[in-house]
């Protein structure tokens, strides 16, 4: 049986990145379908633009999707992006600052070596 065959453990730490994205997403979506019946389009499309991304994250965490990580790297750094444009131009509170702190040691995560060979994205292939 090929190695690329067997089933990876899961760190501890995508675990719950995954399980926080999936809360997340599902909250966002919820508040979503309460805002679908109001005449709040605004806050509906924000609580979809929150939620699509955090259930993909979430769902593709649990499956080890290569693609999964690859989104997840490119959310958080656009989301670290936003918020420090946010802040220059002024829209940014103590709250804001602190998502982008939580941001920035996800993504220092996700580039750590065990968790990078879980998505597939580090495997070293040996030759004889």
């Amino acid at each position: 049986m090929l190695a690329t065959n067997l089933k990876r453990k899961m760190p501890l730490g995508v675990k719950i990145i995954a399980l926080l994205n999936l809360i997340i997403g599902l909250a966002f979506l919820a508040v979503g379908i309460e805002f679908l019946f109001s005449k709040f389009l605004t806050l509906l499309l924000t609580c979809l633009l929150i939620s699509i991304p955090s259930l993909i994250v979430g769902f593709s965490f649990y499956k080890a999707k290569k693609w999964g990580w690859i989104f997840a790297v490119v959310s958080y750094s656009i989301g670290i992006i936003a918020t420090i444009i946010s802040a220059i131009l002024g829209f940014t509170n103590s709250n804001e600052v602190t998502g982008v702190s939580i941001s920035i040691i996800i993504l220092a995560y996700l580039n750590m070596s065990h968790v990078k060979e879980y998505f597939g994205k580090d495997k070293i292939s040996k030759e004889a």
